[in-house]
């Protein structure tokens, strides 16, 4: 169900509504949308598996693709146990989904490889051994009736809301060419076809008209760049009716650039139409900025695309660190404008006028927890001249020019090395093009700086020539851009997450306007008193009227249209709709639609009020009020108040809110931080991506400590300002506030003569009251063995495809290091290995795969929702080669680095604990994990000592855990023994006492 869930999600969402629909599940799309589910691999398997209540008997997948069909438009001929899409997806409730999606996917599948054995030998070779599809009537009427259903479905009876899937045939062979015809072009293909449209001067959205397309497929048959089967196919009369509607389709989301693509004569990648070369999102773009430093002169700077939420990376730049800062107006990061950096950033651009230019950018693995470097490889590309243009309208970060396409409107700018200066100059006057030398203080030597003010005045040829383009490219009467959001790659089109949609740029005459049926834009205006230099105008998003998946954006003169762009939208279940639904998580971590998980403190609907763990508790010294401004104050405590307020918040909102309200720290910590302590839940997708963050019932809860005999309890939940100060102001309870520093929020702890006058106070104040969570958590949670079945159940056995940025974790150390191969492969010796790499859906978000091999060699590989968990399994797995091949007795149980003097539990940040379990850990003290950089020296008795930064032993662990040194540990703060050895146990070890030095008092370098 889950492979036809994401099938359905994937062609037939509110998104495709009135457009035509084409099942593209070739290998290649199946490895891209499908990865985390095992892509091709993964969807022949389900199929073979087949729909759960299917009956046994049943000979072929296309007989079961037609009971499913029957099924679908007669529920009385359906099991009892049939299970409806609309029971999972608020998109198809009452819709009727099919269900043999899957099927259908696998048969275009077999199409698209079968030229050589022929399409039913292919789909047997696809299902393997045992496995019967022969050409007789009866698996292919039951093909034909299958492709009608989803044909009446769509149009018949939904009206096109999911868009129009009509049965197309290709070929002599009718029933072979139904699926062959979902597969005319490959998503390579639609990059390239882009070019095309460039080259053919097309203008985004045109009108194909038959003229038009006849010279289209002309010079597509000649296109090198185009896939062999796709040339083919528009040389072939029967294709052009259906490469008429996709080609329309790609032309209407087209916005009129060319894509990049770096010429290399004789090389095999072009020969066979391979764009070669870094993609947009790896370029490193020049920036130049009115200096501060340099009268009347300009600061070199660089960005690139932000591939994090972080507030700051590292650029390396000719060999020096140059720091770059978030910009959230184009989601980028920009260098700063530092005299200390001013020569690194000039030297870049001079290396780059005559060869690329390499770029490693680092950042923190914020997301992850691990506090580890995170690095990814950029390029600034070869370049004498670049043009540039004033960036949009920034309020927070000013006027800069970018390097960009030649504006439509106003004026652009002409940077030439001095290579390229003379001919450049000699040119444009030569041209009669009017422009301006502007002074070039603070570029390097001898470069030259040139303004057009009128670009609009500029031919196709010369924006060709000036932008060093192969070809002249169109220029539209107007160009409506969508920036920043969060692009996905759905159905062979580019659909934004509802949780975090784009801007709306919009270049245009002056006496044009806009029109956006459904959609709230609200104009970005300059700083009050300012004037922006760019003439680009842009939008924000601020409300959708309605549940429609695509919105048309349309540029108009009177009633002529200029420009037309469409947004498509992609809703998670329940996204954007205005619900706030129930939701929980479960004990592995994962999201629930219903109450009956975790939230908070609390499991279920009923409020946790267990015995307590512990018969008596000790004292605690630290009850003060030490905050030098109020709770409410906090930018954290802020963002609480509008989450409580709203109730739940899409993960686009709730990091934007952030940013404005803790300029100082990152958002992903923030949220993590406040996910461990209970005060709300955060909600991933199937891939594991966040999507939205919940809000929580405020409670106080008991913890294990005492404060000169008074019970003490914490604070979670999603508290309101009111709610703040409510609780501040009860006469009733003692109130302690501790800070921690980097934006976090200050941990707020209570006190009172007794537990029963807490929960007293507690329901007078409107809050709950939990009776020691902790150790019912760490109870109820799974284990990493849970863990290993629950992703085995759902894994797959080959898994062929070519990754981006493949990283795979050693083991020794939880380190994750760039693999040499595209490919994951396991090793021979250990029996798991976690890998990481980006999701080709969503650049940079990345995915994460566990990879198993059994005892007999078998391999098997899993999505990890929660990389936690696929880190404790690897590493178990080489703690238990350690044991039997080395007898190395102190890997296995892993041992739990534990203080029983001070009741501290120390863990390495790369190895940080499933996320229930850091919620366990956080409510023994109220306190977020400290996060403190330490060192090793030499073993002492087979146990190597823990150092701080200024040497002082904390205390000494076993030696497994000498690769992780030096590197951040995690203190967990007051964890009892009962709750430590429940939750070691819970992850495959035991507590081991490392013995801390009486006294030694460490000051925390950071919160986490």
């Amino acid at each position: 169900m889950k492979w036809n869930s994401l099938l359905l999600s994937e062609f037939f969402s509110p998104a495709s509504a009135q457009e035509e629909v084409w099942l593209h599940t070739t290998r290649d799309e199946l490895d891209s949308f499908g990865i985390h589910l095992g892509g091709a691999a993964g969807l022949v398997e389900a199929v073979s598996a087949g729909a759960p209540w299917l009956p046994s008997g049943i000979e072929t997948c296309a007989e079961a693709a037609l009971l499913l069909a029957s099924q679908r438009k007669d529920r009385f001929l359906a099991a009892s146990v049939y299970i409806d899409p609309g029971t999972s997806n608020v998109d198809y409730v009452d819709a009727r989904a099919p269900t043999y999606l899957p099927i259908l996917a696998l048969w275009v599948l077999a199409s698209s490889e079968g030229q050589g054995k022929g399409f039913y030998a292919e789909v047997e070779s696809l299902l393997g051994k045992g496995s019967r599809f022969p050409n007789t009537g009866v698996v292919t009427n039951a093909m034909s009736h299958a492709w009608q259903d989803l044909e009446a479905w769509s149009i018949r009876e939904c009206s096109g809301r999911f868009g129009i899937f009509r049965r197309r045939v290709l070929g002599a062979h009718c029933y072979v060419g139904l699926p062959r015809s979902q597969c005319l072009i490959s998503r390579t293909d639609e990059h390239n076809l882009k070019r095309l449209f460039a080259e053919l001067h097309l203008r985004p959205g045109e009108k194909l008209t038959p003229q038009l397309l006849v010279r289209l497929l002309a010079d597509g048959r000649d296109a090198q760049f185009l896939s062999i089967a796709l040339r083919i196919a528009m040389g072939d009369k029967s294709y052009e009716d259906p490469l008429h509607t996709q080609l329309q389709r790609l032309l209407d989301s087209w916005d009129g650039l060319k894509p990049r693509y770096t010429h290399a004569t004789g090389t095999s990648n072009q020969a066979k139409g391979v764009e070669v070369g870094p993609s947009e999102g790896e370029l490193v773009t020049l920036v130049l900025s009115e200096s501060d430093d340099v009268e009347n002169g300009w600061d070199v700077r660089w960005r690139i695309q932000a591939p994090t939420d972080n507030r700051f990376c590292i650029m390396r730049l000719v060999g020096q660190s140059v720091p770059a800062r978030f910009h959230a107006a184009e989601s980028t990061f920009v260098t700063a404008p530092a005299e200390l950096h001013r020569k690194s950033c000039n030297d870049a651009l001079v290396l780059a006028a005559t060869a690329a230019v390499e770029v490693v950018v680092a950042f923190d693995d914020e997301s992850g927890g691990s506090m580890e470097e995170v690095r990814r490889s950029f390029h600034i590309p070869c370049s004498a001249r670049r043009t540039l243009c004033w960036n949009t309208v920034d309020p927070q970060y000013g006027d800069y020019l970018v390097e960009r396409d030649i504006p439509l409107f106003g004026p652009s700018y002409v940077l030439c090395s001095p290579g390229v200066e003379a001919s450049t100059r000699r040119w444009m006057q030569a041209e009669g093009i009017d422009f301006q030398t502007v002074p070039s203080s603070g570029l390097p030597d001898s470069w030259w700086l040139a303004c057009i003010p009128l670009s609009e005045r500029l031919s196709a040829s010369q924006r060709q020539y000036l932008s060093d383009a192969a070809d002249p490219a169109n220029v539209p009467a107007a160009r409506i851009r969508l920036v920043g959001g969060r692009p996905l790659l759905r159905g062979g089109a580019r659909i934004f997450a509802a949780y975090d949609l784009p801007f709306v740029d919009i270049e245009a005459p002056d006496n044009s306007r806009i029109e956006a049926p459904g959609l709230a834009l609200e104009e970005v205006l300059p700083k009050e008193g300012g004037e922006s230099k760019a003439l680009t105008k842009r939008f924000v998003i601020k409300h959708l009227a309605d549940l429609r998946g695509a919105f048309d954006i349309k540029v108009l003169v009177g009633s002529h249209p200029l420009a037309e762009a469409r947004l498509r939208i992609a809703y998670g279940d329940g996204e954007g709709r205005g619900q706030t639904k129930s939701y929980s998580i479960g004990n592995l971590g994962q999201s629930r639609s219903d109450e009956e998980g975790l939230r908070g403190t609390t499991i279920g609907l009923n409020v946790l009020d267990a015995r307590r763990e512990v018969g008596g508790y000790p004292e605690t010294a630290n009850f003060d009020d030490v905050l030098t401004q109020s709770i409410e104050d906090a930018g954290t405590a802020k963002f609480l108040n509008s989450l409580g307020r709203l109730g739940t918040i899409a993960y686009g909102a709730a990091r934007d809110e952030l940013r404005r309200q803790c300029v100082d720290a990152d958002p992903m910590p923030l949220l993590m931080d406040l996910r461990a302590r209970g005060f709300l839940e955060i909600q991933t997708d199937a891939k594991g991506h966040v999507v939205r963050v919940h809000s929580v019932e405020p409670s106080l809860y008991e913890l294990p400590t005492l404060f000169s005999g008074l019970a003490v309890a914490g604070v979670a939940g999603t508290l309101t300002l009111p709610q703040w100060a409510r609780l501040r102001a009860c006469n009733e309870l003692l109130v302690s506030a501790e800070g921690q520093g980097r934006g976090f929020l200050p941990v707020v702890r209570v006190a009172a003569e007794s537990l029963d006058k807490i929960r007293q106070a507690s329901k007078a104040i409107g809050f709950q009251f939990s009776t020691a969570p902790a150790i019912s958590i760490a109870t109820w949670s799974g284990s990493v063995e849970d863990a290993r079945r629950t992703f085995a159940r759902d894994s797959w056995e080959h898994f062929a495809t070519k990754l981006s940025n493949l990283h795979r974790m050693k083991w020794h150390s939880a380190q994750f290091s760039s693999a040499v191969s595209e490919q994951m492969t396991i090793d021979r010796e250990i029996g798991a290995q976690l890998f990481r790499f980006d999701d080709p859906q969503a650049w940079p978000l990345q995915l994460y795969v566990l990879g198993t091999r059994d005892q007999a060699g078998n391999s098997r590989y899993s999505h990890i929702h929660d990389s936690r968990w696929g880190t404790w399994i690897s590493v178990l797995a080489f703690a238990r080669l350690m044991c039997e091949k080395y007898e190395r007795r102190d890997a296995l149980p892993w041992p739990f680095p534990y203080d029983p003097k001070t009741r501290d539990l120390w863990l390495p940040a790369r190895m940080r604990p499933p996320s229930v379990l850091e919620r366990t850990l956080c409510l023994c003290s109220g306190f977020g994990a400290e996060v403190h950089f330490l060192r090793t020296g030499e073993a002492i008795n087979d146990r190597l000592p823990m150092l701080s930064q200024n040497v002082r032993v904390i205390g000494f662990v076993s030696l497994v855990y000498e690769g992780f040194f030096p590197a951040h540990w995690l203190r967990f703060r007051d964890v009892p023994v009962e709750v430590a050895s429940i939750v070691a146990s819970r992850l495959g070890g035991e507590l081991d006492s490392i013995t801390s030095i009486a006294g030694s008092k460490l000051q925390p370098t950071t919160t986490a």
